[in-house]
């Protein structure tokens, strides 16, 4: 009877093991639920554990289609998470506790663009060696075109050497805080990141070396003139957008521009806080479950 007995049990395992991935394909399809500043905490970057799960969660931050500005990879994003084949695999991470999805739409509602924000400081880090800004000459341009085979964001600042180099020329103190902000590790280890990420890409002209490239682009070559330096030119695949809008007065303040101009993000909170940056594919559904995965191989899913 023994024989028998174990017999059947493996028998009764097998078919439970072989119906397991039925159980996925038997759950209500779950959409990634909006949310906005309510469901965090005012004093940290966490979430309120009242309101929202206490499990790993990825947070996409992203823009509303029917809102300016319009932002495509924002939408790409917004059409695979909206797939039925995502919101089953969400209904499943959820039901095995290993994963809580959620999407805000920063440009919906001024209290998101605030904490939208306060999350931007994520996008900079995590890289712990820093990388020179790259020092760009005449060879850099294209007429008024920034050559580059980089299809994203790009900053170049136009400032001065600083003026104890050059003591026949016009001081610039402006320029010589932007020189100290941008030579600092600490900027340094943001540029690493931005790059790393693919986010953003920072280039450098000194007008006091190359004062008949900055009057061709426009660009003062003496401080006094318009439009006065230091003064950022802001890049989209080489192609010049006009006038970079952010401060220059901390690295924070180019890392909220950085976040604001390359949405979406996907963050990962893990337990509701110790935000970091979420290092998957974004393509397709089968994108996320890899990334979830290998999170689980390693115990932190």
């Amino acid at each position: 009877m023994a024989p028998l007995a174990i017999f059947g049990v493996l028998i009764a395992l097998l078919a439970g093991a072989a119906l397991w991935p039925l159980a996925d394909a038997e759950l209500e399809p779950l959409k990634v639920n909006t949310i906005s500043s309510k469901v965090f905490s005012s004093e940290s970057l966490s979430f309120d554990k009242e309101k929202v799960s206490t499990s790993s969660s990825l947070v996409v931050f992203t823009y509303n289609a029917s809102h300016p500005p319009a932002c495509e990879a924002c939408k790409e994003l917004d059409n695979v998470i909206r797939t039925d084949a995502f919101k089953m695999k969400n209904a499943a991470w959820k039901r095995k506790n290993v994963l809580s999805v959620y999407r805000v739409q920063c440009n919906k509602k001024d209290s998101n663009k605030e904490l939208c924000a306060r999350f931007s400081g994520v996008v900079g880090s995590g890289v712990d060696k820093p990388a020179k800004i790259t020092k760009l000459s005449a060879s850099a341009f294209d007429g008024k075109e920034l050559k580059t085979s980089f299809a994203g964001n790009s900053l170049v600042l136009f400032t001065n050497e600083p003026t104890s180099q050059f003591a026949n020329q016009p001081s610039c103190a402006a320029c010589d805080d932007l020189e100290l902000l941008t030579e600092s590790p600490a900027f340094q280890r943001k540029v690493a990141a931005w790059k790393a990420r693919d986010v953003l890409r920072i280039g450098k002209v000194y007008c006091n070396k190359h004062a008949e490239l900055c009057e061709s682009l426009g660009v003062a070559g003496s401080a006094g003139s318009e439009p006065g330096l230091p003064h950022v030119l802001w890049y989209k695949g080489g192609v010049e957008q006009g006038a970079y809008e952010g401060g220059h007065s901390t690295a924070e303040q180019f890392d909220a521009w950085a976040f604001e101009h390359s949405l979406p993000h996907v963050l990962w909170l893990k337990s509701g806080e110790e935000a970091s940056y979420y290092d998957g594919g974004r393509s397709s559904v089968d994108d996320f479950h890899k990334w979830v995965q290998q999170k689980q191989d390693v115990g932190e899913l």
